[in-house]
């Protein structure tokens, strides 16, 4: 069972430490998301969630089929990975602007609103 957004941010904040092992990550938080690299070469562990939703351009019908946008917000949990222990945690929150028409169906931006990591 999935944890819900905001029980798993404060989850890995308040109970995750640095050197604890990723399968103290996997019993908190269960199988990240997505997996990547930090600059460092250190694993990333990505957990997110995304709520999107139309904006009112959407709801004019002509316009809307030709350059309505949808967007939101996405709460992304990053578990820094060196030697199979936490090396840091991140708290990231991004506004998300995508396109739903014609014309601006590949447009994507995102916005970085706030960024939390627990150790410096």
């Amino acid at each position: 069972m999935r944890k819900k957004p905001d029980e798993l941010r404060l989850t890995a904040f308040n109970e995750l430490n640095k050197g604890d092992s990723k399968s103290k990550v996997v019993n908190l938080l269960g199988e990240p998301r997505t997996i990547s690299f930090s600059d460092y070469g250190n694993i990333l562990w990505v957990y997110s969630n995304t709520e999107i939703s139309r904006d009112m351009s959407s709801y004019i019908p002509v316009f809307n089929m030709m350059k309505g946008t949808e967007s939101g917000i996405s709460e992304r949990v990053y578990i820094e990975l060196k030697e199979n222990r936490i090396e840091n945690i991140y708290i990231v929150s991004y506004k998300i602007t995508q396109g739903r028409g014609i014309i601006n169906a590949g447009d994507y931006q995102e916005d970085i609103i706030s960024i939390r990591k627990k150790y410096d």
